[in-house]
């Protein structure tokens, strides 16, 4: 293991143990993403091939109840979970140390003996059974912060509220904070991050120290999280509001870290000092989240791409921890929708599916006996949003393509029937499919009650009938690789009946759109885009409906993640080069300073949500054009999309290596040079549609 050195080691855990709540009461009982069990303990299998004591947990491990910890929760944040309320008196400082006193600590008792690896019988169910583990540790790395644009004392004495700033990020000696005294001190990261928080102090006993993690200055209320934004970076916009941990210090030398990671890019440090001085010392924070290597690398005539890249990498990275999340400061779940699109994002940055594959087991083991897979998984607060299990056939369509893999559709083909079967019982007479009892969630669009189409939820809403077909068309494809051959058809038919369907009773041929319901007008963009891509838009029809989407500007417009299919539409109808200005918005959001993308526009709750890194596809599989054209990259499709640029280049990454493009435009033509791993077919479509091939290294004018 590279964390043992030759000589002692110290082998340390801290536990925390969330009891049971059915129904789960939120705010209540801990980080709503995490399962637990009715008891709590600690379960560790090491391999040992050294001499001495087995470091599995035993009755040889010490143990100490822990105090001095109480949490609480901010509004806002309730699935998120609680922050902590510190008594440092009360803590075991530096009980990781060689040198820490552990006598007044306790043999652990043994409460469960698990399960023998040669067992002949094995009925128990246990909730602690190890499994080995699909996708490596995450990261930590040691970072400080920068002196923020806020410093203030209350009765300082001759310390200067400048020195104290200085002190917490490093850059001056500790400073001796005067007693009665009170600071308030603003620190940057930089960029919105996520990480440990780590205090150091000594004496203050009787002071209070409150550290609070915000994504923005906005305006908002104390004990609230979310704020009105404006510039991300500029204190004139508001305060510093949001999650806190406070902590109160015992008098001694003292480090505190939370138990969870927090996310912050502004930490507003306030201290109120008691009866005595209290040191404080830099404030550091350990980075953390999933290892992504990221491979791929784009830019192009445009300048503000480079800029739209690096936030839509960040974005990704922060929402990538032990599962996808849709956004690290709020809930921190894995919801299917957000997920399809982060680990594509993901695999199109770093050629890893390994995160994108556990998603996928997730959300199957979260399989439930209406037959839908759930909404979001892991968590002890179920839900079901039907759609969402769509995008997850979705998502083990994206395997697939990616990897080749024949296992991943033929393991969970399955659930694919079940989900699908689901919506075939949610058939009308009409053959549409109809109202459902579930949250029928399909975008976060302005005038939308609670993100549901018009129509819905008591009557069909156009846009799940069009989704259904597309899932249906993408089982097809999946159909083979699952061994289920004989069912391609079968799944073909049933989208033709459904899109016949749509295109019978929700097309209104006085507008020349798809009505949002039948009976209702058209008055979103969600039907045209859903149309184009399920086949229920003929191919002329195709171009005349995209062309409302860009530039019918009385129909309610598609949030940024769904956006993503607005952009697939493009290309399918023909007109890709127009989709050249909708990053005009993603631009927007740069001016304002944020360093990964906010959750919509409609609520201005999240300002890292995976699902807005849109840009990342769009640069490497349309504007290089890098595309799998057999699935696992056995062959490699290069197929450009210029729109307005002169030239672009860039790397992206395949689980067969690294695929380089660059193309420029000379004279009206395009001009392509791409390489990539060795033996490998690569085809190059030219704007024009020629078509060029070669193995390997290839250059197409």
């Amino acid at each position: 293991s590279p964390y043992l050195h030759a000589g002692q080691n110290i082998l340390a855990a801290r536990v925390l143990h969330f009891h049971t709540a059915e129904p789960y009461r939120m705010d209540s009982v801990g980080i709503s993403s995490v399962y637990r069990a009715a008891y709590g303990g600690f379960f560790l299998q090491g391999e040992w091939t050294g001499e001495g004591e087995c470091v599995d947990t035993n009755g040889q491990w010490l143990v100490l109840r822990g105090e001095g910890i109480r949490f609480h929760a901010t509004r806002g944040t309730e699935l998120f979970g609680q922050t902590e309320d510190v008594e440092g008196g009360l803590l075991p400082h530096g009980w990781t140390d060689q040198t820490y006193d552990d006598s007044r600590w306790i043999p652990a008792v043994p409460f469960y003996p698990g399960l023998s690896p040669d067992r002949k019988m094995c009925t128990d169910f246990s909730c602690w059974n190890l499994t080995p583990r699909p996708i490596p540790p995450l990261y930590e790395t040691r970072r400080g912060l920068a002196c923020g644009k806020v410093a203030l004392g209350i009765h300082t004495g001759s310390v200067k509220p400048k020195v104290v700033s200085a002190a917490l990020c490093g850059l001056a000696n500790d400073a001796e904070l005067p007693p009665d005294s009170e600071w308030t001190i603003d620190l940057d990261a930089g960029e919105l991050t996520t990480g440990y928080i780590r205090l150091s102090v000594s004496g203050g006993k009787g002071s209070e120290i409150r550290l609070t993690y915000a994504e923005a200055y906005g305006q908002g209320e104390e004990g609230q999280a979310w704020v009105k934004k404006g510039i991300r970076d500029d204190p004139a916009e508001g305060g510093i509001f949001g999650l806190n941990d406070r902590y109160r210090p015992g008098g001694a030398d003292e480090t505190y870290q939370p138990f969870w990671f927090r996310t912050f890019r502004f930490v507003r440090v306030h201290i109120k000092v008691g009866a005595e001085p209290l040191v404080v010392r830099p404030l550091t924070y350990i980075e953390t989240g999933y290892p992504l290597e990221v491979r791929s690398r784009f830019e192009s005539a445009d300048p503000r791409h480079a800029e739209l890249w690096d936030i839509s990498v960040r974005t990704v990275q922060r929402c990538l921890h032990e599962t996808f999340i849709d956004c690290p400061y709020y809930e921190q779940l894995q919801y299917t929708m957000d997920t399809r699109l982060e680990a594509l994002f993901a695999a199109c940055m770093t050629g890893d599916t390994r995160p994108m594959l556990k998603a996928i087991h997730d959300y199957h083991c979260s399989w439930h006996p209406s037959g839908l897979v759930q909404s979001r998984t892991p968590t002890v607060v179920p839900q079901i949003i039907p759609g969402f299990a769509l995008h997850w056939i979705f998502m083990l369509y994206d395997h697939w393509s990616l990897t080749g893999d024949r296992e991943v559709p033929r393991r969970y083909r399955s659930a694919v029937d079940s989900v699908l079967d689901w919506f075939d019982r949610r058939l009308t007479p009409d053959g549409l499919v109809g109202g459902f009892y579930y949250w029928p969630y399909f975008d976060w669009v302005k005038g939308w009650d609670a993100g549901m189409p018009p129509g819905s939820p008591d009557k069909p809403a156009t846009v799940f009938s069009q989704l259904y077909a597309s899932a249906l068309k993408t089982a097809a494809e999946l159909a083979e690789p699952a061994g289920y051959a004989h069912r391609a058809g079968e799944y073909r038919e049933r989208a033709a009946e459904v899109n016949a369907a749509v295109r019978r009773y929700c097309w209104d041929g006085k507008s020349g759109l798809f009505r949002d319901s039948p009976g209702l007008p058209a008055t979103s963009v969600h039907p045209q885009v859903w149309a184009i891509l399920s086949g229920a838009a003929s191919e002329e029809l195709r171009s005349d409906l995209a062309l409302a989407c860009l530039e019918d500007k009385l129909l309610s417009q598609m949030n940024w993640a769904m956006q993503f299919y607005l952009f697939r539409a493009l290309k399918k109808a023909g007109l890709y080069h127009r989709a050249y200005e909708l990053f005009d918005q993603w631009i927007g959001l740069a001016d304002l300073h944020v360093t990964t993308w906010p959750e919509d526009p409609i609520h201005g709750r999240s300002d890292c949500h995976g699902w807005g890194s849109v840009p990342i596809y769009e640069f490497v599989a349309e504007t290089l054009g890098v595309q799998p054209a057999k699935p696992g990259f056995e062959a490699v499709r290069i197929a450009p999309q210029p729109g307005p640029l002169a030239w672009a280049n860039g790397t992206v990454a395949t689980r067969r290596g690294d695929v380089r493009v660059s193309w420029e435009i000379e004279d009206g033509a395009c001009k392509v040079h791409a390489s990539g791993p060795p033996d490998t077919r690569m085809i190059v479509v030219l704007p024009g549609g020629r078509t060029v091939e070669g193995v390997g290294e290839i250059t197409a004018a």
